[in-house]
């Protein structure tokens, strides 16, 4: 995926609304999508935004579950 695809990417996985979103899963393959989440993904996105996509793309739930809690306890380090 290049880099510009990634920005791509993760704005419409922060931000996107359900327009986007559906745009998104038709325009990348949902491997591609799964693939960002475990490079890069997993390391920025809030963890509501992690589960939605983790279940979109298939990613295993143990493994979603453990990324989600990643990404808690990342916020509680750095409230809003």
């Amino acid at each position: 995926m290049e880099r510009l695809d990634r920005v791509v990417v993760e704005r419409v996985m922060e931000r996107g609304g359900w327009d986007s979103m559906r745009w998104l899963l038709g325009a990348y393959h949902r491997s591609e999508l799964r693939e960002f989440l475990e490079r890069r993904g997993r390391r920025v996105l809030a963890p509501r935004e992690l589960r939605f996509w983790s279940w979109a793309t298939g990613v295993p739930d143990p493994v979603a579950s453990s990324w989600v809690h990643e990404a808690r306890e990342r916020a509680e380090k750095w409230p809003a």
